[in-house]
């Protein structure tokens, strides 16, 4: 009797545990249908409501607001940041809110997001310096490899995450330049001009590294990205990702042939092997973006080509 009481509690034990993970099966669809999600530059849905995505958009966020949110003062690379909550931001398809704060002060400004349930700074934005005398372990004699490494540690410290896995391409772009009428410095938002003498202490070159993850060889429409001067001052980073989203479908291997073939049936517009595709999670379901670029008649004000497109959406798999 012993005996089968303890089998029976096994049991309930493993029943429980099956149930409390929440997990759910991974069903993977034989065939592709594609459906218009929509035109990406003029034009409008003409199709059938068989052949168009009518479900909910996709990164559809939601804001709210909590209560007794206070201002924070937050040191961070070498600045000190006062910045006001202003709301949070909810996403179905992301496990987590996010808290976002902001500062504007005459030309200084800065942006902080957080996560709501672990506090990690998944988000930050500033106006930098721009200036060669900024302290770090990188300067404008660094190796790509030196920038990364560094970057990969930011990411690490503040924002709590792992850059492992992730594919990384770095850029660099212009910060200054000195023209007949002058020295210039360039910014994300508009174009300075400044003496000689500042010209001379301004970096050379921003940086800015793009983190990209694939599940097969198909992209994932998540992306990390970093931005610092090439003396290593941080100027901006975005390291909130679909991970958990995307957990579940890890195994799964979209076929890109499958895909562009059931966009090529369903688009008039055609569809070449350059066509951007994407993968992304919602509802439940893993889905692939397809990008469909076509040409128009040229321009009847210059030489250009003025282009167009349309979006088509696969589902690929769902959980059941």
């Amino acid at each position: 009797m012993k005996k089968i009481t303890i089998i029976l509690l096994v049991l309930i034990a493993l029943l429980f545990a099956s149930c409390a993970s929440g997990s759910k099966k991974v069903v993977v669809n034989d065939e592709y249908t594609a459906l218009l999600y929509g035109y990406s530059a003029g034009g409008s849905v003409n199709e059938t409501p068989a052949n168009c995505y009518i479900g909910e958009r996709f990164y559809k966020a939601t804001n709210y607001e909590k209560q007794d949110m206070e201002r924070k003062t937050v040191s961070l690379f070498g600045k000190d940041h006062y910045v006001l909550y202003l709301h949070t931001m909810h996403d179905k398809d992301q496990s987590y809110d996010i808290d976002l704060y902001m500062s504007v002060l005459e030309t200084e400004h800065t942006i902080i997001c957080y996560r709501s349930d672990t506090g990690s700074m998944v988000r930050f934005k500033m106006q930098p310096t721009y200036l060669n005398s900024y302290q770090s372990p990188v300067n404008c004699e660094s190796t790509d490899e030196e920038y990364l490494a560094y970057a990969n540690e930011i990411l690490a410290e503040y924002a709590n995450v792992s850059t492992e896995g992730w594919e990384a391409v770095i850029q660099r772009g212009v910060v200054k330049w000195q023209t007949e009428q002058g020295y210039f410095l360039a910014t994300d938002d508009k174009t300075v001009s400044v003496s000689e003498t500042e010209y001379e202490d301004l970096v050379d070159t921003v940086i800015q590294i793009t983190y990209t993850k694939k599940i097969g060889e198909i992209k994932r429409s998540d992306k990390m990205q970093i931005k610092m001067t090439d003396a290593g001052e941080i100027i901006s980073y975005r390291a909130d990702n679909y991970e958990d989203a995307f957990a579940p479908f890890k195994d799964v291997q979209p076929d890109k042939k499958k895909i562009l073939r059931a966009v090529a049936q369903a688009s008039s517009l055609g569809v070449g092997s350059d066509s951007e595709i994407l993968l992304t999670p919602h509802d439940g379901s893993l889905w692939a973006e397809v990008r469909v670029e076509y040409r128009s008649a040229p321009s009847v004000y210059d030489d250009t080509v003025v282009t167009s497109g349309a979006r088509y959406v696969v589902e690929i798999a769902r959980l059941k």
